[in-house]
């Protein structure tokens, strides 16, 4: 019998078993390593080594750190600065870039 390599998270192998209708439960440890939800699409492609399972669709996906503690709190401090009239406002795109341009030329590099 041919060896076979294991990829898995944490010191456990994870198993799962494809059903008569032919559906799979993807163990929870894999779905969170990576990012999967309801609803999202993936590809499958067969290998040598075995079958690749391919995530779809990630531009149109929040990254993982929406919500979490840290973002929380950098949007309540954005907003608390907005709502001070902190900040600087641009009435373009293009005025915006302009001015990043600028202060990248002041930068320590």
């Amino acid at each position: 019998m041919a060896k076979r390599s294991t990829w898995c998270i944490g010191a456990f192998d994870m198993i799962a078993t494809i059903r008569p209708n032919g559906e799979l439960t993807i163990p929870l440890e894999v779905r969170r390593a990576a990012h999967l939800d309801e609803g999202d699409h993936v590809e499958f492609e067969v290998t040598e080594q075995g079958i690749l399972l391919r995530r779809l669709g990630t531009e149109d996906r929040d990254p993982p750190y929406y919500g979490t503690p840290e973002w929380e709190e950098g949007v309540d401090r954005a907003l608390a600065d907005a709502e001070a009239g902190k900040g600087m406002y641009y009435d373009s795109g293009e005025a915006f870039l302009e001015a990043l341009r600028r202060l990248s030329k002041h930068a320590d590099v």
